[in-house]
């Protein structure tokens, strides 16, 4: 999907894909990050399904460095993590393991140092 496909609505929370109006709804545990991500500028690249940890995960244009989320991220549900697999392309990801939902963004776009 191109850029831009993806339209967040703020008043439910819901992000709805333009051409197929498909609509996924962020967990609460994970909406403080998206939305404040969405706040400074990144957009919503895609959302993919499927993942095995996760029913979806929502690709963020850009994101927090690593390090501000370790410092940041203490519920016991959500967990950081940067993939390193050299098959897929390097990816900072923040899962929420009870909802089953997850953010990415490209760690080379990883710059966002505040919350």
């Amino acid at each position: 999907m191109p850029p831009g496909a993806y339209s967040w609505f703020t008043f439910d929370g819901a992000i709805i894909h333009g051409k197929s109006g498909k609509d996924w709804i962020p967990c609460v545990h994970l909406l403080p990050f998206l939305s404040g991500l969405l706040r400074k500028g990144a957009t919503i690249d895609a959302v993919d399904e499927g993942w095995s940890k996760v029913d979806f995960v929502m690709n963020l244009s850009e994101g927090y460095t690593p390090e501000l989320m370790k410092a940041t991220v203490r519920q016991v549900s959500l967990e950081f993590g940067v993939n390193d697999d050299p098959h897929y392309p390097l990816d900072c990801e923040l899962v929420c393991r009870l909802c089953r939902q997850g953010l990415s963004w490209p760690t080379v776009r990883a710059r966002l140092t505040a919350l």
